[in-house]
């Protein structure tokens, strides 16, 4: 991420088709089409889901939780950083199975799934205070601890854990969600569930949010100095939280958790709008529609690449659909078009969107770095008197 200066990208999301991805939770996502059984009356309002398993498998992909801990068992590298940005981009291959589920199922779902990230996030957030673990970033490598524990003058500053997680695009919004989704059958139909997309992407953000909230507000681990009251504690997570932080045998406050957000299917929407009202010759109140043409895109819903395939009737959700029979056409004028696949924009658009939330996360920083050093000041010269003294509370009050 060059916007960022990194020094190290570590990604253990696993490469996947063109038209599938990994989810949350491989397990939740199974014990959920176990509902879609006939048998299940209470769940299926009396409709038929018997086709969704075999349409919609559980992804043959390391969920996010198996991507959590495949991170947390491997060596720390030598040299750790100094900060670290943990960076969740979940939500869209979710919606694309959710939606083909039973909304009350779906939501219920979602509501799992949110709940193991939460505790996938407290898991790395305790992983980061471990000298030895691959989470750990050595925040105050340019301090030198044991000064500052001397002098004792001002408390040390707490170290960020910092979450990115962007709002999941609408996957109906896609062109694949029409050329790439099966036709289920009878009652059901592609715009049923397109609703369903939409609906589920809105309360997916909703919970994540929420769950953010939640954990941004948790009470920092508490410190015990005494290693009587230690030794007197039996459960071994409790004696953990209770331990104190560290590093090279000198304590640390614990970090401050702060979670950052992004909407990236706003922008994305507005480059679609954009270009639906400068072909009907209108602008409206925020601007849409009068933006250069440099800027924009003349195709938003045409892939560039785009699926040509006379053996699958997606339509009625018969062929065979495979590497063989699927033909593909590669368009004349890449630049031109907002998606470059099915299911992904093209590179203009994902560099923008990068350099939109380096800016977001870096403006967070710095906001964050000037309340951090205002934190370490000593009074400021309102709260003083002539002689430079703290004035007194009574004072004050006056």
């Amino acid at each position: 991420m060059p916007q960022l200066s990194c020094s190290d990208y570590l990604s253990f999301m696993p490469l996947t088709d063109n038209d599938e991805g990994s989810i949350v939770s491989n397990s939740l996502f199974e014990a959920a089409l176990t509902r879609t059984s006939p048998v299940d009356n209470s769940t299926l309002s009396g409709l038929d889901y018997s086709w969704i398993p075999e349409n919609y498998p559980v992804p043959p992909y390391p969920d996010l939780l198996n991507q959590v801990d495949a991170f947390i068992t491997s060596p720390r590298s030598g040299h750790p950083p100094r900060e670290t940005l943990w960076v969740f981009n979940i939500g869209f291959w979710d919606v694309w199975h959710l939606a083909a589920l039973p909304r009350k199922l779906a939501t219920h779902l979602i509501e799992a799934q949110t709940e193991h990230l939460f505790s996938r996030l407290e898991l790395i957030y305790e992983e980061a205070h471990k000298n030895d673990s691959i989470a750990f970033s050595d925040y105050y490598s340019d301090i030198n601890l044991a000064t500052a524990h001397t002098t004792a003058d001002k408390p040390l500053p707490r170290a960020p854990f910092r979450v990115l997680i962007p709002k999941p695009f609408d996957i109906s919004l896609t062109p694949g969600f029409e050329s790439a989704r099966f036709a289920p059958p009878p009652p059901h139909t592609k715009a049923e569930q397109m609703r369903n997309a939409a609906f589920l992407t809105h309360y997916w953000d909703k919970a994540i949010q929420d769950m953010l909230g939640k954990w941004v507000r948790l009470p920092d681990p508490e410190e015990t100095h005494n290693e009587n009251e230690l030794s007197e504690i039996n459960d071994a997570d409790l004696l953990l939280s209770k331990k104190n932080i560290k590093v090279n045998g000198l304590s640390i406050p614990p970090a401050r958790r702060e979670a950052i957000t992004y909407d990236i299917s706003g922008y994305i929407r507005e480059l679609m709008v954009e270009r639906q009202l400068r072909d009907a010759d209108l602008v409206d109140h925020d601007g849409l529609g009068s933006t250069m043409i440099s800027e924009g895109y003349s195709e938003v819903w045409e892939p560039c690449i785009k699926r040509e395939d006379p053996l699958y009737d997606n339509n009625n959700g018969t062929g065979n659909d495979t590497e063989n029979s699927i033909r593909w056409s590669l368009c004349n004028a890449p630049d031109e078009h907002l998606f470059w696949t099915e299911f992904t924009v093209n590179r203009r658009t994902i560099f923008e969107i990068g350099d939109r939330v380096a800016k977001l996360f870096r403006r967070h920083a710095r906001l964050d770095a000037e309340w951090v050093e205002k934190s370490q000041h000593s009074l400021s010269s309102l709260r003083k008197g002539p002689d430079g003294a703290p004035l007194r509370v009574d004072i004050i009050e006056e």
